[in-house]
């Protein structure tokens, strides 16, 4: 289904490198990851604000708001360390 790099083993892992993930790269991902959050969040609360409050959210806000608390919690994932590094 998915076509994978010819320099990907079997194992996942990168020929050549001992971490293809390092530090710098996961802490540029999270904080895109943060920055796509922020961004749903406003699109969100700005269509909240046209919005009167007696009416049920309409889907233009509930559907930013799931994608911000999906970007977060991968943000989050970030942060916890990996099998690899937990052995």
């Amino acid at each position: 289904m998915f076509d994978t790099p010819s320099d990907i083993t079997s194992t996942g892992s990168h020929q050549g490198l001992d971490d293809p993930f390092d530090s710098k790269t996961a802490y540029a991902v999270r904080e895109t990851l943060f920055r796509l959050t922020n961004d749903q969040e406003r699109i969100a609360a700005g269509e909240a604000a046209l919005v009167p409050y007696w009416k049920p959210c309409p889907e233009t806000v509930t559907g930013p708001r799931a994608a911000a608390r999906a970007l977060r919690a991968a943000a989050e994932m970030m942060l916890l360390p990996s099998p690899r590094s937990a052995a």
